[in-house]
């Protein structure tokens, strides 16, 4: 597990992470690869997810095609996979680093005077570091990647997304937020 702080994270936002496809196209199966979806493979193979337990989902999985949150809320509602490991599979396929704890961001005043609370938590994402010229950006679901590039176009930072989970992202807006009252 790679912590935020390595020194060159290896994707930079834009479209869906680092590009890769999240399955392949509908009815597009390849043997092996659960349903198509490259992201159930890589559960069920390096993360170790049983394989059965997708079944009876086919359907809803067809349904939830690309889209990293329906597969993500399709998941863990049915217990396949726990929302931690579901967030590092995520971020191993995409090339991006995960940050389950996002314990060592920095609370910059400028974050909070450029992200509105509401905005930042109805797209579940928070910056976490600041360089020169970039900015590493805490996000749950790397494919809403608007949001996280405007906040980089203010800052004037090119963007580094690092996958985290709803709970660790939600508790550091709320610290970053708290801390911003306080001064």
């Amino acid at each position: 597990m790679r912590e935020p702080e390595s020194p060159a994270p290896p994707a930079e936002s834009s479209g869906s992470g680092a590009g890769a496809p999240i399955a392949e196209s509908h009815g597009e199966r390849r043997a092996g690869q659960p349903g198509g979806h490259l992201l159930l493979s890589l559960l069920t193979g390096e993360f170790h997810v049983d394989p059965h337990a997708l079944q009876g989902l086919d359907d809803q999985l067809e349904q939830a095609g690309h889209d990293l949150g329906a597969l993500k809320k399709l998941l863990t509602k049915n217990k396949v996979v726990s929302e931690d490991i579901y967030q590092q599979a995520v971020a191993r396929l995409l090339g991006l680093d995960f940050d389950p704890h996002l314990d060592g961001a920095e609370l910059l005043p400028e974050f909070t005077k450029v992200i509105p609370i509401r905005y930042a938590k109805k797209f579940a994402f928070f910056p976490i570091r600041m360089s020169a010229d970039q900015l590493w950006v805490a996000v749950e679901n790397p494919q809403e990647f608007e949001p996280v590039d405007d906040v980089g176009r203010k800052l004037e930072r090119r963007v580094r997304q690092v996958v985290s989970t709803h709970q660790a992202i939600f508790s550091l807006i709320n610290r970053a937020y708290d801390r911003a009252e306080e001064t």
